[in-house]
């Protein structure tokens, strides 16, 4: 989540992005059954990441995924954070790094 927040300012995403990305898929990777709500997060995290990163193809299908998870009976904060995500999917005109 800091990574996160630290790639959503303009004068970070080049160097945080692609950490929130490497992040959120070995935390992803490494959930086991009965951890959906951590999987929920790690998944809402790697679409964040996507977007910052300038991948909307990516952040569709994990987006995609993140909802998939959250509808299984998610926190308000996960919803919050998808919104969050949306937003910054709608939002990205940044093209992806070279």
């Amino acid at each position: 989540m800091a990574y996160a927040s630290l790639a959503a300012h303009a004068q970070h995403r080049d160097r945080y992005a692609s950490t929130v990305i490497d992040h959120a898929q070995r935390a992803l990777a490494h959930r086991q059954p009965g951890e959906a709500r951590s999987a929920t997060f790690d998944a809402i995290s790697l679409a964040t990441g996507y977007a910052l990163d300038g991948q909307p193809d990516l952040v569709a299908r994990h987006g995609r995924h993140a909802v998939d998870l959250a509808s299984g009976g998610a926190s308000q904060r996960a919803y919050d954070r998808l919104h969050t995500m949306a937003v910054l999917a709608a939002g990205n005109h940044h093209p992806r790094r070279a």
